[in-house]
């Protein structure tokens, strides 16, 4: 039986868009703050904690970004997605760059395919992003094994190195059911604004809204790659 677990991803700065966000997920979702909110920034640091934080009855956890919109029914969608590809790790978010994320999803959405099959690099996109649970611990172990510096806070090239090195390929959802419209600054990259949100390469490479709806329980989450 599937499942599915939310934690958003945030810092205390940013407490208010993150109870926003909740309010729009049904009050779903676990808030898991930056523990060490003090220090330097690191997105990784916090996407650890709501990784460990998978309630014991979960199947999936999927952890969001604070600063992103989402599809109506959002919960649902996940679920329904989950139960179509319950042994894969599934990003329902792709941005416009790298280019073959952006080739892969317009490929897939050409075949009228609801997932494209991405590269195995050493970076995925991390703004919403699903896990089985089976692979939550084998990926904190790798982490802790690595012996990373402290600077390497990214967390979308450390999941992305896990991944590969394991050969676990992430499905894209096509469309994207969150976006990011990077409108907000970075607390990682303050100076970086992306032009008020304007920059393609940086938003949805295919947003749900773009086809002129926004129900994500309308996408048939059983066609494509993965299953």
């Amino acid at each position: 039986m599937t499942r599915v677990s939310l934690a958003i991803q945030t810092h205390e700065v940013r407490a208010e868009m993150a109870e926003t966000l909740n309010g729009c997920l049904g009050g779903r979702a676990d808030i898991v703050f930056d523990p060490d909110p003090g220090s330097s920034p690191s997105p990784w640091r916090t996407y650890r904690l709501a990784l460990e934080r998978t309630p014991a009855w979960a199947s999936h956890r999927m952890v969001i970004q604070d600063d992103v919109l989402v599809c109506e029914h959002l919960v649902d969608a996940v679920e329904a997605a989950v139960r179509a590809r319950p042994d894969r790790v599934l990003a329902f978010f792709v941005a416009g760059n790298p280019l073959n994320h952006r080739r892969a999803v317009a490929a897939a959405e050409a075949a009228d395919w609801s997932w494209a099959e991405l590269d195995l690099t050493t970076w995925i996109p991390a703004v919403a992003t699903c896990w089985p649970v089976r692979l939550i611990e084998p990926l904190l172990s790798w982490f802790d094994a690595q012996g990373f510096p402290a600077a390497f806070t990214a967390d979308d090239e450390i999941i992305g190195r896990f991944l590969r090195q394991r050969g676990e390929a992430v499905l894209a959802a096509v469309p994207s059911i969150v976006e990011h419209p990077d409108t907000v600054v970075s607390l990682v990259h303050g100076h970086r604004r992306a032009h008020d949100g304007l920059d393609p390469g940086r938003r949805a490479a295919v947003w749900i809204g773009d086809r002129g709806i926004c129900d994500g329980r309308l996408v048939d989450w059983t066609v494509g790659p993965g299953g």
